[in-house]
């Protein structure tokens, strides 16, 4: 496989006979907000055969830099097979929703996730646990005024190992549940080439966040994918990642350090969520307090799986070490 790289156009050639030549082209989406976040679009084909992976958020001025890129690389939006959906954040399936709605786009995602985007009130319930007014406030406000997003009918359900062939390529989905339950990388086994959403980012260390975060399937999520040949990672928050096996080690390595480090404040004595989160996250702004509450919950449930912690006290919760 031959790879080059001009500025935000990679381009990769299959190694089967006739095949056409492939080009992923990275459409970097701005966060316009102090509390959201940079994020990947991923335009990928050749001729008149395109798909999106991902779609950023439904802001009204990012889905006009993904519809122009759309013209300008593909130069229809009519080119457009569908946008495959990793998971059902925000971040990631708003845009899909917009470009739904006019009618130029189908939209795939894995079936575990498909009703999210049908009823986003059993989104903010079933991943975030939110009930009552803040659901009411996240889904009405966050979600639909903030985001643009709006409730739409998935196209096309995918499941562990659909193909959705594009330009000559085959992308196949590849279940890996832990940041969310629906979540899905996309594989591309001819030329090693993964877009892996928010399993593994550049940057930073991927938020996994109770209820529906899950840190036993990440991490197994995640070993997954070392059993799979990689040459490039195209994550959904940060740089092209072109040292797979050790990015791979790295994550597995931090998570396993963060369970070490919350055990061990609980070895020291018995504390709650929120003390826990305020010692690890010292650095970060509070308002972000109860997102990282989740995050320590998570780790939490994990240790209790393991065996090494219990909770000793309902309200508030508190646990200590075994």
């Amino acid at each position: 496989m031959s790879v080059s790289i001009f500025k935000n156009i990679i381009c990769w050639h299959a190694p089967v006979a006739g095949a056409l030549r492939v080009k992923v082209h990275r459409v970097l989406l701005r966060a316009d907000l102090p509390f959201l976040v940079d994020v990947n679009v991923y335009l990928v084909g050749a001729g008149r055969e395109w798909v999106l992976v991902d779609s950023g958020y439904g802001r009204e001025g990012m889905v006009d830099i993904v519809e122009k890129e759309v013209q300008r690389i593909a130069g229809s939006v009519a080119n457009l097979k569908g946008i495959l959906v990793t998971h059902a954040h925000i971040d990631h399936f708003g845009g899909a929703t917009v470009l739904k709605r006019k009618g130029c786009v189908r939209v795939m995602m894995h079936k575990v996730g498909a009703p999210m985007l049908e009823d986003f009130r059993r989104l903010a319930e079933k991943y975030f646990g939110m009930r009552e007014e803040e659901e009411r406030k996240y889904v009405n406000v966050f979600l639909k005024e903030i985001c643009g997003a709006s409730e739409t009918r998935v196209d096309e359900t995918l499941e562990d190992g659909s193909e959705v062939e594009v330009a000559g390529s085959v992308l196949r989905a590849v279940h890996t549940p832990g940041h969310s339950p629906c979540h899905v990388c996309f594989y591309d086994p001819d030329n090693r080439v993964l877009f892996s959403g928010d399993l593994i980012i550049s940057e930073r260390s991927t938020w996994i966040g109770y209820p529906s975060g899950d840190v036993g399937l990440y991490l197994d999520s995640v070993r997954r994918l070392s059993k799979l040949k990689i040459d490039v990672i195209y994550p959904a928050h940060g740089g092209v990642i072109d040292n797979p096996a050790e990015k791979i080690k790295e994550v597995i390595r931090h998570k396993e350090e963060r369970l070490s480090e919350v055990y061990s404040l609980l070895k020291e004595k018995p504390r709650t969520i929120a003390e826990i989160a305020k010692i690890i996250y010292a650095n970060v702004p509070w308002p972000r307090g109860r997102w990282l509450e989740r995050a320590i919950k998570a780790y939490i449930v994990e240790l209790e799986k393991r065996r090494r912690v219990r909770r000793v006290k309902e309200q508030p919760e508190v646990y200590e070490a075994i």
